[in-house]
């Protein structure tokens, strides 16, 4: 069956697959991660799969690559540690994420 992709169930069923997945055990978000890269491109948002590749790299005590999960500290919101922190907005922006000063900014606002 595979992923539920865009063209199968729609972008907000593909959105509400991704968002149960990204709050599910490690094992089972690895498996969804492998169907969901398996995917083309145009068939799965390319922020979900940053954003639960982080998750699950996070998870698994690696570094993140695209900055997406943060922790709060003494200077507000920062990202867990990433890898290669000088091409993060690159990697960012090759799947549509804004620049990762723009989403600490957002957090600052949405999450204090």
């Amino acid at each position: 069956m595979g992923w539920p992709t865009t063209s199968k169930v729609g972008a907000q069923a593909e959105h509400m697959a991704w968002l149960l997945v990204q709050h599910a055990e490690l094992e089972f978000q690895k498996e969804c991660f492998a169907l969901m890269a398996r995917e083309p491109a145009d068939e799965v948002c390319p922020r979900h799969l940053a954003y639960l590749e982080d998750r699950i790299r996070v998870r698994e005590g690696l570094p993140q690559r695209y900055g997406t999960q943060l922790q709060k500290s003494g200077e507000g919101w920062q990202p867990l540690p990433t890898e290669e922190p000088d091409s993060l907005d690159a990697r960012r922006q090759a799947v549509g994420l804004e620049p990762i000063s723009e989403y600490l900014e957002g957090a600052r606002r949405t999450l204090g």
